[in-house]
């Protein structure tokens, strides 16, 4: 059986029928072949032809369409390393930015927040101590205390003549007197002041009104306390009762003149000078 001749395309091997001019496989333009007798070629001889080797050549031709295929392989994997390297470089400056600009922010945050807490804390602890003072000191303090706003006659009167005993200590008249008209009462007479008095006085009161205090035990006597209520304040006065006139001393000039607020105020300090008050034996008689 004789060997027919076989021939292959140099550039990628793929088995050429005779006589043609361009590979059907890669479109290589085939020179005229000689015929020559050659000798017959192996399947494995066929085999390496196809895959683009030779004897002589151990890499031979390979397809361009595999050498397309490798480049873009190659491209692609330096694209994907360096866009790997621009995110990691990316992240390396972000941190180290974070560490130069916010590692001072961020400890100062933390110093703040124990700061903070620690100042949340001794609040807490001072809270609880005035809390706890104030509950050990409640017991001590006045719950049932003057309302300047709701004073009847008799309450008024006697708030502004306990401090007039308190307070008005360069007064003879004055100093001490509360004690003598709590125990044995004290009548308060309301009158209009051009009907019993023809003195000045240095501060009138409201509507003209004048508040004439007798003690019970110097009902005998001619000497009376005077006070006025004039805009939140009282004026306070000494004086006599001759041939039914009142005259005044220290030609009518206040010998003190104070807030009632600061009256009650100074009341409210002491549960048992606001009971003293409230139960005191006052007896008010408006004459007008």
């Amino acid at each position: 059986m004789e060997n027919k001749k076989v021939n292959f395309c140099p550039n990628c091997g793929f088995e050429l029928a005779a006589g043609a001019k361009f590979c059907p496989n890669c479109g290589y333009a085939l020179q005229p072949m000689k015929e020559t007798p050659s000798e017959p070629i192996t399947r494995s001889q066929q085999h390496a032809q196809r895959s683009g080797y030779t004897e002589t050549n151990e890499q031979g031709p390979r397809n361009p369409k595999n050498k397309s295929n490798g480049t873009w392989k190659i491209i692609g994997a330096v694209l994907i390393g360096m866009l790997i390297a621009l995110g990691i470089g990316t992240w390396f400056i972000m941190s180290a930015g974070n560490k130069v600009s916010g590692g001072d922010a961020d400890n100062y945050s933390r110093v703040q927040t124990k700061t903070s807490s620690k100042k949340a804390s001794s609040a807490k602890e001072v809270t609880s101590s005035v809390e706890s003072s104030s509950s050990s000191s409640s017991s001590e303090e006045v719950t049932d205390k003057l309302d300047i706003n709701q004073l009847d006659p008799e309450e008024s009167g006697a708030a502004i003549i306990h401090y007039g005993s308190d307070e008005i200590t360069d007064s003879a008249v004055w100093a001490d007197i509360w004690s003598e008209a709590d125990a044995t009462g004290m009548t308060i007479y309301v009158n209009n002041f051009d009907e019993v008095s023809d003195d000045t006085l240095s501060n009138p009161g409201e509507d003209n009104v004048l508040y004439t205090v007798k003690i019970a035990s110097t009902d005998s006597s001619s000497t009376r306390l005077f006070y006025t209520l004039r805009d939140g304040y009282v004026n306070y006065y000494t004086g006599s009762y001759e041939d039914h006139k009142y005259t005044f001393d220290n030609f009518g000039e206040a010998v003190a003149t104070v807030s009632l607020k600061h009256i009650v105020s100074q009341a409210n300090q002491d549960s048992d000078t606001v009971e003293s008050i409230r139960n005191a034996a006052v007896t008010v008689e408006d004459d007008r």
